[in-house]
């Protein structure tokens, strides 16, 4: 039921794609393939395609004038933002370890987003000690996530499970914010040096705290 929680589009897809194996249907009429990382190019070289016809095209954002910058003053509550899917995979779980981690009790997590893993959070969150300094916003408009973001000290990007490229990232950057992220999949080509960011050991949230500390 990998394909829409259904067996039978799963069957499809799997039928499709034995049939496009079988005839070599890529291999033979597709020209170029576009990964947005070089990450993602390693793996289907791995996986058997042809390094040559694949072109790395990172996604971009598109931020005007007056919605960039840098000089945004953080707000009087320091926080930190987390943008995104609440799924297993995002290891939303980690950056709330981290929060209760932390030293200064003033620090609030902020997040946006929904998804299956809402209920779950929200326990740990309680069993962490830090309801009372998370904030749930549910869906955002951009507007509102770029308005979250300028007001944060640093964009948190927790994942525990590849993430191909992350245009959350570039929109903290296009933004002048720093990401804290995950050592994993694409995300240290993003997060390359201490000018964008730092990067933890994946779902380690002593090392987060520690980041989020400094």
């Amino acid at each position: 039921k990998c394909h829409k929680g259904s067996l039978a589009a799963s069957a499809a897809v799997a039928l499709e794609t034995s049939v496009h194996k079988l005839l070599q249907i890529y291999e033979r009429y597709v020209d170029v393939f576009l990964a947005p990382s070089n990450f993602v190019k390693q793996k289907l070289v791995e996986f058997g395609q042809d390094e040559k016809k694949i072109v790395v095209l990172p996604h971009g954002v598109e931020i005007s004038a007056d919605q960039g910058g840098t000089s945004a003053s953080h707000q009087t509550v320091p926080y930190f933002l987390y943008v995104g899917r609440l799924h297993p995979t995002k290891g939303v779980d980690v950056a709330l370890s981290a929060l209760a981690r932390l030293a200064d009790t003033r620090v609030r997590l902020k997040i946006a987003g929904e998804g299956i893993s809402q209920a779950f959070l929200e326990k740990k969150a309680q069993e962490f000690g830090v309801t009372e300094r998370v904030d749930w916003f549910g869906h955002q408009t951009k507007a509102q996530v770029r308005s979250l973001m300028l007001g944060a000290r640093a964009v948190i990007m927790p994942s525990v499970y590849y993430e191909t490229f992350s245009l959350v990232t570039a929109e903290a950057f296009a933004l002048g914010k720093l990401v804290v992220a995950s050592n994993l999949g694409a995300l240290p080509e993003l997060v390359c040096d201490k000018e964008t960011g730092l990067l933890f050991p994946t779902g380690n949230a002593h090392a987060l705290s520690e980041h989020l500390t400094w």
